[in-house]
């Protein structure tokens, strides 16, 4: 993962943004009367497809699609879960909030990881073999 301080700001920037927007997916899409877990099920749904959007759009071509897809659908699940099961509960402002704290929270996780952890090594493992042979081939 790259450390110079534009990736670092842009990914805590992307990570907040999708945290803040899926947990407000999430708590559209759900209400006080919901059972948490179907609440849950889908802010998890609302989240990774509010996140995807968000990032498709805006940080792809400021960051690269390596660099923010898989910190930010990461984002997306756990912020959207969250902010389903808040929404259910305490309400959607309480629901915005934890989505931006989780955004934060996994960026940040990712950066002091390094992605060198098993579930994260794994997946960039896999992608990055992904873009070589077109980015290598001969012109």
């Amino acid at each position: 993962m790259e450390r110079r301080a534009y990736f670092l700001l842009g990914d805590t920037l992307s990570n907040a943004t999708a945290g803040a927007l899926a947990g407000l997916a999430g708590a559209d899409l759900t209400g006080p009367g919901w059972n948490p877990f179907w609440a849950m099920v889908l802010g998890m749904l609302a989240g990774m497809l509010a996140a995807c959007v968000v990032v498709l759009l805006v940080f792809f071509p400021l960051f690269g699609a390596v660099e923010v897809m898989l910190p930010s659908m990461l984002t997306g699940m756990v912020a959207g879960m969250a902010g389903g099961m808040i929404a259910a509960g305490v309400g959607t402002a309480a629901a915005v909030d934890a989505g931006l704290g989780n955004g934060t929270l996994v960026a940040r996780m990712f950066e002091h990881t390094g992605s060198r952890l098993f579930p994260f090594s794994l997946m960039l493992d896999l992608m990055t073999p992904l873009p070589s042979p077109v980015s290598s081939a001969p012109t």
